[in-house]
């Protein structure tokens, strides 16, 4: 495994890996992401659950164990307020289905949002129909003719509507331009960059 990306979080650390022979550790949350709106509420987990389906993690503290989020284009978010955290998986449908409204969120009141290595918009195409999912977004552009969406101005569009005062903090890195990231779009691939939040 190689470690492409990382910063530094008041509570933690950010990491993006990349690789196929394991993760540098066993212990850690995963979900099973299905591109929803779902999140697993640590706080009140008794017992770890195996698998469960859900796009992010939400707890009122900082958790004891790693979280891993996977993603090949979609963005790994993680958000940090003065009553907790969420790191989650979010694609053009979980933006679409409002999963930064989430009321487990908005619980948050997060003041501070890091991104990780996703597609840029200009290796984003999209369809003239597409625009139909983001009627009022002023994130599409037109590159030689053709439609692109910036999936991270999306995010960003709605973070800030919902908390005005967040702090932002985004990876420059493109999975579809970086050779090293894992890239859906790019080689139709089935691995996927290892997105984990490491608390300290």
């Amino acid at each position: 495994m190689k470690l492409v990306w990382s910063t530094k979080t008041p509570h933690g650390l950010f990491e993006t890996w990349v690789g196929e022979r394991g993760m540098p550790s066993s212990h850690w949350l995963e979900l099973k992401q299905v591109h929803g709106t779902n999140l697993i509420d640590l706080s009140k987990m008794t017992t770890p659950l195996q698998l469960p389906t859900a796009d992010g993690f939400v707890s009122s503290v900082i958790p004891k164990q790693t979280l891993l989020i996977k993603t090949a284009d979609c963005l790994p978010i993680l958000l940090m307020g003065d009553k907790g955290l969420a790191f989650i998986h979010a694609g053009w449908r979980g933006l679409h289905q409002n999963i930064l409204d989430n009321p487990l969120i908005q619980g948050l009141a997060p003041t501070k949002i890091y991104v990780g290595p996703h597609i840029g918009a200009a290796s984003y195409e999209v369809s003239e129909d597409f625009t139909e999912n983001f009627p009022n977004s002023d994130n599409f552009i037109r590159i030689d003719g053709k439609l692109k969406w910036s999936l991270i101005d999306e995010c960003l569009t709605q973070v800030r509507k919902l908390y005005p005062r967040i702090e932002v903090e985004v990876s420059p890195l493109c999975t579809f331009e970086t050779s090293e990231l894992c890239s859906y779009r790019r080689d139709k691939t089935n691995q996927r960059n290892w997105n984990l939040f490491k608390p300290i």
